[in-house]
């Protein structure tokens, strides 16, 4: 069976079990804790249930509690340990196959432990980009309150004084007054106006060939779509040394890549990059620089691999350099980002505060 089938095949049942469990996901923070004590537990030649059993009982692992109770049914009930763990949402494709290798190779545990390391680093980039992200959205969020407070309740109390007054009110006031007119009569079709719209285009998102061009723009604008590039390779990279390290081809490793992908651009790109890489008529790095979805020094590493067929080795290089990439990255983003935030707020409340104060300079000085 082509690679090509087995990944519809896989997101098929991928999607079945996913509509059948209920509950929250867990965290990344949760499954690398959870991994790295199974290992130990593992490597320590304690069995497989026993082992669970001891981490249900683990206090950082409570959100994981009612999944690995059924983890441990299935295993008692003569299900295979890849299998007793397919059927809950928070273990997602590539942590099965994963298991699956594990399984097969009978080196459960260092497969374990290398998984957890890709959780904790995942982790850890997503906590940077939360962290770094936070104060230029409380920014963003005060300074929309400030603005819709300004506009709501400190504009009309001057509403009345304008209109008393002989003088000439400036074009930047009268478009002041008009919204907040506006806003005070008509917000609660305003408020459900926004709310339509933002659900009409999350549908579209999901539903739609909208989404992939939403995420192909994302991919592609010189905006942020670098970093967002950089981001998505250090995953595609890390990715794939976790699963060369453990001996599964560069089409499996794709082929989970693609499986856990959400970004539907992203999803389109490495359809065609799988096709091409199984059916011969591109090399691995062809492939890759023929659909831009990588930097290009990714590619010409990929390259080198396939000279030197030391793919072991290259993945490691490459997921470490791009992991730094990512760091540097998101400090990037945010050193454009947080400025452009506080100039556009600036502006926004400094049109509302000059627009008031100028009628009210012209009426001090009429008197």
């Amino acid at each position: 069976m082509s690679k090509i089938n087995q990944i519809k095949i896989g997101n098929d049942q991928i999607n079945e079990f996913l509509h059948k469990d209920i509950g929250k996901r867990v965290n990344l923070r949760t499954k690398f804790l959870f991994l790295r004590q199974f290992s130990i537990l593992l490597s320590s030649k304690i069995p497989i249930v026993d082992s669970i059993k001891i981490l249900i009982d683990q206090r950082e692992l409570k959100s994981l509690r009612k999944s690995l109770e059924r983890v441990v049914e299935n295993l008692e009930n003569g299900f295979g340990v890849s299998e007793s763990f397919s059927n809950d949402k928070n273990f997602d494709p590539f942590f099965i196959a994963m298991l699956k290798l594990g399984e097969s190779s009978g080196k459960l545990d260092k497969v374990m432990y290398d998984l957890s390391r890709y959780y904790e680093i995942s982790y850890n980039m997503k906590s940077k980009l939360t962290n770094a992200l936070t104060y230029p959205i409380i920014l963003s969020l005060v300074g929309m309150v400030m603005m819709i407070f300004l506009v709501k309740t400190v504009v009309p109390s001057f509403i009345f004084i304008f209109n008393d007054s002989d003088i000439a009110i400036p074009l930047p006031t009268r478009i002041i007054i008009k919204l907040s007119e506006i806003i005070n009569d008509y917000w609660r079709l305003i408020l459900l106006a926004l709310i339509l719209v933002g659900l009409a285009l999350f549908i579209a998102y999901k539903k739609t060939k909208f989404g992939y061009y939403v995420d192909k723009f994302n991919t592609n604008n010189r905006i942020y779509g670098t970093y967002n590039k950089i981001i998505k390779t250090s995953k595609i990279a890390r990715t794939l040394y976790v699963t060369q390290k453990n001996s599964m081809t560069i089409l499996d490793g794709l082929a989970i890549i693609y499986s856990g992908m959400t970004n539907r651009y992203y999803r389109g790109e490495l359809l065609e990059i799988i096709e091409k890489i199984e059916t011969g008529s591109q090399s691995i790095d062809e492939a890759f620089n023929q659909s831009s979805i990588t930097p290009v020094v990714f590619n010409s590493m990929l390259k080198i691999a396939e000279n030197t067929g030391d793919f072991d080795e290259v993945l490691n290089k490459i997921s470490n350099f791009y992991d730094k990439e990512v760091e540097y990255a998101i400090k990037g983003f945010v050193s454009i980002f947080e400025p452009m935030i506080i100039l556009v707020m600036g502006f926004l409340v400094g049109f509302i505060v000059i627009s008031i104060t100028i009628p009210m300079f012209e009426m001090i000085n009429s008197f």
